[in-house]
């Protein structure tokens, strides 16, 4: 009877260990299925994430280091009404605090349908002589690079002179961007705005200019007896 007892323990326990034995098959046939999607995941979110947030540096200056780079964003038009009003709102808030608006017009970003977009403020001096034209950014997301790209005179206090920042495909008429921007205004009083001839600009993101289109007006600064400008852009 012994024997017996001995041999059905011993048959129960072959059944348990054939039975785990499986379990364990079956466990480790289906793990490398999951390894081998879970890289496969991982890389295509990788991709998804570095479709949206690579930076890409601006044509107009190529040497421009990561803090100044922007997102790619898809290809949109800009809001004309948009734009105009938040040049206003800057030329106000000079009015109001003079040079202590500067960082706050400077951080401002609004989206013109779908394209992060921003103000500048350039100064510039009523000379006839376009040779000697000095018009200088105060603000502008790319000032540090501008710095260095168009140094400015020893008096010059704001340390840059874009009066030759040229648009490189334009062939004929005045081909530098910012003495077009100052001819529209030479007209205007202070308060007045007005839109600046098309030019080469390229759109946050993007490698090769595009046509764009910007709208700038004469600004009074409180404390300051010159006048400033306030700008802002869209594209075609």
């Amino acid at each position: 009877m012994m024997n017996n007892q001995i041999k059905a323990i011993s048959g129960m326990t072959f059944i348990i260990f054939v039975g785990l034995l499986l379990s364990a098959v079956k466990v480790f046939s289906a793990a490398p299925s999951a390894a081998s999607a879970a890289p496969v995941a991982d890389a295509s979110a990788g991709a998804a994430a570095s479709a949206v947030t690579t930076p890409t540096p601006c044509p107009q200056c190529p040497q421009c280091p990561p803090s100044v780079m922007v997102e790619k964003k898809d290809e949109v038009v800009g809001d004309d009404k948009l734009v105009m009003d938040n040049v206003s709102w800057g030329c106000k808030l000079l009015a109001e605090k003079g040079k202590d608006a500067v960082k706050e017009i400077a951080d401002k970003r609004f989206e013109s349908e779908g394209i992060p977009n921003y103000l500048w403020i350039n100064t510039y001096s009523e000379e006839s002589d376009k040779s000697k034209l000095v018009i200088s950014f105060v603000a502008h997301p790319l000032l540090k690079i501008f710095l260095k790209a168009y140094p400015g005179a020893a008096d010059n206090p704001y340390k840059n002179n874009v009066a030759q920042l040229k648009d490189k495909k334009k062939k004929d008429g005045n081909i530098f961007i910012m003495q077009n921007f100052i001819d529209v205004l030479k007209k205007k009083q202070v308060g007045e705005g007005e839109w600046a001839p098309d030019y080469s600009w390229a759109k946050p993101g993007n490698i090769e200019p595009t046509t764009k289109r910007s709208y700038l007006m004469k600004c009074a600064v409180k404390g300051l007896s010159e006048i400033w400008v306030v700008g802002s852009g869209n594209w075609r």
